[in-house]
């Protein structure tokens, strides 16, 4: 009988987990997909600590002990314009690594980030469209 209820609660336990997954992929994990998939959306870090958040329209820079700086952008495929402040700079995605290009005083600075995954969200493959 012990055996019995160790089973149910592990098929219970895995419907859940299931559920909870299949309501994540369903609700926002990623941007959706499709032929004009924005590579931009998410959460980026940098080797300093430092972080970019983009959503479809904003984006938002912390370094380390700083405040939150937030500036909008524009896309056109991997490449992005930004402008904080009066600093305006290119970013340019290539798979889980962002390369931002910005001008400070008449130098260039470049910095690298990589992609943070939500390890709760599993890649969901949605059906073609014909």
């Amino acid at each position: 009988m012990k055996n019995k209820f160790k089973v149910l609660g592990f098929i219970a336990l895995a419907a859940i987990i299931g559920i909870s997954m299949t309501a994540l992929s369903l609700t926002g994990c990623g941007d959706g997909g499709g032929s004009d998939s924005n590579p931009f959306i998410g959460t980026w870090v940098g080797d300093d600590g430092s972080t970019v958040t983009i959503t479809d329209s904003t984006s938002s820079y912390e370094a380390p002990g700083q405040e939150k700086v937030s500036s909008t952008y524009t896309r056109n495929g991997n490449t992005a314009t930004f402008q904080i402040g009066s600093y305006v700079g290119t970013a340019i995605v290539s798979g889980n690594t962002m390369t931002i290009t910005v001008t400070v005083n008449g130098n260039e600075i470049q910095i690298t980030f990589a992609k943070r995954r939500n390890i709760l969200c599993l890649p969901v493959k949605t059906a073609e469209r014909h």
